[in-house]
């Protein structure tokens, strides 16, 4: 139910830009999920890799890409009629605390973005970290912008 629900919500959004000539445009954020708060997945950012990324990422928008090209402990049935993955990989200048994910669509140019925020700890330790979101379905050749924040 809870799925559904997110789904509605984030089809409504996606959708609500229009095309007319008004003058109000509204940016809409979108609700994000991820292999943790979906599936019960723990410790994504050091247990999930993608052996052919280096500080770049990827959209996987099937099953059979995900088990291709991602590997790890975390192994789910994701729904890829609902979703599409976007992951990959980050070099950090410290310890990480934690991910926080922001997707918003641009009513001017139509294109989803993603912020992604990684929220650093004090240690010296820098760590290659996997990132991943699930965001709603996107068109066959539609590719998204990606935003990357470091915050202490």
């Amino acid at each position: 139910m809870k799925k559904s629900l997110f789904l509605i919500l984030i089809s409504s959004l996606l959708f609500a830009c229009n095309n007319d000539n008004s003058t109000t445009c509204t940016t809409r954020i979108l609700l994000t999920d991820n292999l943790e708060t979906v599936y019960n997945c723990t410790n994504t950012t050091n247990l999930l890799d993608v052996p052919d990324l280096n500080e770049d990422y990827i959209i996987i928008r099937n099953n059979e890409s995900f088990l291709e090209k991602v590997t790890g402990a975390c192994v789910a049935e994701i729904d890829f009629s609902k979703y599409d993955m976007l992951i990959g990989k980050k070099q950090l200048t410290n310890g990480l605390n934690s991910i926080k994910y922001n997707m918003t669509i641009d009513c001017n140019q139509k294109v989803p973005v993603v912020d992604v925020t990684f929220y650093l700890n004090e240690t010296t330790e820098a760590p290659s970290v996997t990132y991943h979101v699930f965001v709603p379905k996107l068109g066959t050749n539609q590719n998204l912008k990606v935003n990357f924040h470091m915050e202490h």
